[in-house]
């Protein structure tokens, strides 16, 4: 066997070897790039998928207690739990209906009266009415609750079964 047989031998050798290594290599890029290429579930599709509620909050709450919540963050987890007496329509930025099917402002305009929407429900089906709101409203009162935003509220009643006042 003559010098250049060996090396061509040699040569021959080491190039299956890079070229073993190189298909190695492309094929572990392969498995690594395929999967990111995969369509992935959005937090979007996955919670309506599950029925569950998915929330971008910018923070987390300080608390979910609405007599004691008092910044942006609980509120906004909040307005999705619960329904207040209206809410604010998204296209005027006017109350709309929302517990309340409509209200009324006394003449001299001291007077906020509310008339519900009848057969309310709390979540899990029990009814509820204005002696709930009014309720909530006084518990916000309570100093121990210590709600910080209860210098706002005015006496709440509620004068008749469908009412708050």
């Amino acid at each position: 066997m003559n010098r250049r047989q060996s090396d061509s031998g040699q040569w021959g050798a080491v190039t299956r070897l890079l070229r073993f290594v190189f298909h190695c290599s492309l094929f572990t890029v392969y498995c690594l790039l395929i999967p990111g290429c995969a369509k992935r579930e959005t937090a979007v599709e996955a919670g309506i998928r599950t029925q569950t509620l998915v929330l971008g909050n910018f923070a987390e709450p300080t608390d979910l207690d609405p007599a004691v919540a008092s910044t942006l963050a609980d509120n906004e987890i909040l307005l999705a739990l619960f329904e207040g007496l209206t809410r604010i329509d998204e296209k005027t930025s006017q109350p709309a209906p929302a517990a309340a099917e409509r209200w009324g402002v006394s003449p001299d305009g001291l007077i906020c009266t509310f008339h519900l929407r009848p057969n309310l429900r709390w979540s899990n089906g029990d009814s509820f009415g204005a002696t709930d709101f009014v309720f909530s409203f006084e518990r916000m009162l309570t100093p121990a609750v210590g709600a910080e935003y209860s210098y706002m509220l005015w006496p709440i009643k509620a004068p008749a079964t469908g009412s708050v006042r």
